[in-house]
């Protein structure tokens, strides 16, 4: 391989390393001008037509910040006290864990690095094929990692400073849908390795996108929806504007006859393709991006919001109704259903950046993956159900056993260096 390559990416199969791992990530000392570089803009539109503008990846900041002061006026002692204190008030209940008769794996059984996995709320730069094909957007690129064999290999990578914000698959087909952050959008067959189609609609970055066959939903800062049939020529066949700020949730029904978006202006609407006005509107506390439907429950979505907000909700869209409600403790990242049990997997950030597994009914948490060190903004899961994959602002990829049966880590000797030698930015 070249000598001038500039990152690496490790699989790690055990979580435990020494302080001689070959753990490797490049020192952003030297990346200044490049972060410099990535700052994003404002949004084109006058503030004065807008709601109040939220901001997650400020708010979650500064919660930070205020809790770094706190424990420093605490001092060490009291600090541990505090954080005893909240992973109590968090965690499962005792008898619940004995009650329960699955084993899960208190750490994950593969971990992989990802330098430049961007810490955004407002991306999704994570998915998972039908064919265990991992697409993952680092930087201003697009990789693949074969998630049974480790080969991996770079699909695309756009220009220098343009970031790849958003990124999905078809769920019936090997077809990758990939925005960036000046509001290009790409559909490429991952197998011929050829671009089919490029689209420059949106007027900035595309951090949502959801396929289904021909149908590309695209969800911008730029505040609109496009709905495009990829049979016809390069113009959008519906334009969706309810969203008042960025759209940051987007994704069609298992059966294509509705789709759910949730925006920075936290709302969460459920439109039908036939009609550009929505079905259900609902309104939350704060940024709606976790967006999940059921397919095993028709017409069954869940939705979660940001810091202000925190809450798990449950809907059935047939009826335009609540079905519960869950106080989660914390910014909800993700949301999915499961596709082999009645439950659902959460990601969270501050302040146990941790994973949840929850029953569907009564929204009752099962268990609480845990080994993130910053909010775990991507999850993704398997084919088969089996295991999910998570990924969080500490660069990291982290994948996780289900419970279905027990799995067992990989001897640090046995460990292997993925995405070594592919060039990132230059």
């Amino acid at each position: 391989m070249a000598s001038n390559l500039t990152f690496s990416l490790s699989a790690l199969d055990a979580v435990e390393r020494s302080p001689k791992s070959d753990r490797f990530i490049p020192s952003r000392t030297s990346f200044d001008d490049l972060a410099e570089s990535f700052r994003l803009s404002s949004p084109k539109h006058s503030k004065s037509s807008l709601e109040a503008q939220n901001d997650e990846n400020q708010a979650y900041g500064e919660i930070l910040k205020n809790n770094f002061n706190l424990r420093k006026k605490r001092g060490a002692q009291t600090c541990l006290d505090f954080e005893q204190r909240s992973l109590v008030n968090l965690d499962i209940p005792a008898k619940f864990q004995r009650q329960s008769k699955r084993k899960f794996a208190k750490i994950p059984f593969k971990v992989l690095d990802a330098p430049f996995l961007q810490d955004d709320y407002y991306l999704n730069v994570v998915d998972w094929s039908r064919s265990d094909l991992l697409a993952v957007g680092l930087g201003n690129a697009a990789y693949l990692w074969n998630f049974t064999n480790n080969q991996v290999e770079k699909l695309h990578q756009f220009e220098e400073y343009n970031l790849l914000s958003g990124l999905c698959w078809d769920r019936n087909s090997d077809v990758l849908a990939v925005g960036a952050m000046n509001g290009r959008v790409q559909l490429w067959d991952v197998h011929k390795k050829v671009c089919k189609k490029e689209l420059e609609q949106h007027q900035e970055r595309v951090g949502c996108l959801s396929l289904f066959g021909n149908l590309l939903l695209t969800g911008s800062r730029d505040r609109t929806i496009l709905l495009n049939d990829l049979r016809t020529p390069n113009q959008p066949v519906a334009r969706f504007t309810e969203h008042k700020q960025e759209v940051c949730g987007l994704k069609w029904s298992p059966d294509g006859t509705y789709f759910a978006s949730g925006g920075n202006d936290n709302k969460l609407f459920v439109f039908s393709p036939k009609t550009t006005y929505p079905v259900m509107k609902k309104t939350h506390k704060a940024a709606v991006k976790a967006i999940a439907w059921s397919e095993n429950h028709y017409g069954y979505l869940a939705t979660g919001a940001g810091t202000a907000d925190r809450c798990l909700r449950l809907w059935n869209v047939a009826d335009k109704r609540l079905i519960d409600c869950k106080d989660t403790g914390s910014q909800v990242c993700n949301v999915i259903f499961s596709k082999q049990t009645d439950e659902l997997v959460t990601t969270h950030g501050f302040s146990n950046n941790e994973v949840c597994l929850w029953k569907a009914k009564g929204l009752k948490k099962v268990h609480t993956f845990t080994g993130h060190t910053s909010r775990v903004l991507y999850l993704a899961m398997s084919p088969s159900g089996q295991h999910i994959v998570t990924g969080a602002g500490d660069e990291t990829l982290r994948f996780w056993n289900l419970g279905a049966e027990e799995q067992t880590t990989v001897e640090p000797k046995q460990r292997n260096s993925l995405f070594q030698g592919m060039g990132l930015l230059r």
